[in-house]
């Protein structure tokens, strides 16, 4: 799986940030991805506003039950001084090569960025879950519970 991270609103309050402050923005939440993800995970930038975790060997609600503690962390992360009257909320996406005919990584990058489009017509501050399987459990998560992952994860 992967999750794909993007701050709410993010061409608002980087018009608020020179480029320090959009750095240390960006260091804080890479702090708070690598607090929630394991060292086999790998967390990179994937363009100014995103960040990118590729989670091997973890299925769709693994990884969804990982964003939605990411979010729910990032939304304590108290803003640079210039914003303080702003919260800060980022919206995820995971996808999954589970379930598809012809996995690629590519395939399941573009699920993601689909998947937070629609978190920013729903609002942001919200967890997506992409694709055909995002619903069915799979061996890896047989002890997580299930359907209900919490309040801000939804499936596209």
């Amino acid at each position: 799986s992967l999750l794909l991270m993007a701050i709410d609103r993010y061409q608002e309050l980087a018009s608020w940030l020179n480029q320090g402050q959009r750095e240390k923005l960006f260091g804080m939440l890479h702090q708070a991805v690598i607090h929630d993800v394991r060292d086999i995970d790998i967390p990179v930038l994937f363009a100014e506003q995103k960040i990118l975790v590729v989670m091997p060997h973890t299925g769709f609600k693994g990884a969804a039950k990982v964003a939605d503690r990411i979010r729910d962390r990032v939304a304590h992360i108290k803003p640079p001084q210039s914003l303080t009257k702003l919260s800060l909320s980022v919206s995820l996406a995971v996808s999954s090569t589970e379930g598809l005919a012809e996995p690629s990584f590519g395939k399941i990058v573009q699920m993601a960025m689909d998947g937070l489009r629609e978190a920013e017509i729903k609002g942001g501050n919200l967890v997506i879950v992409c694709g055909t399987n995002a619903r069915e459990s799979s061996p890896a998560d047989e002890d997580l519970p299930s359907p209900d992952l919490g309040p801000r994860i939804f499936f596209l």
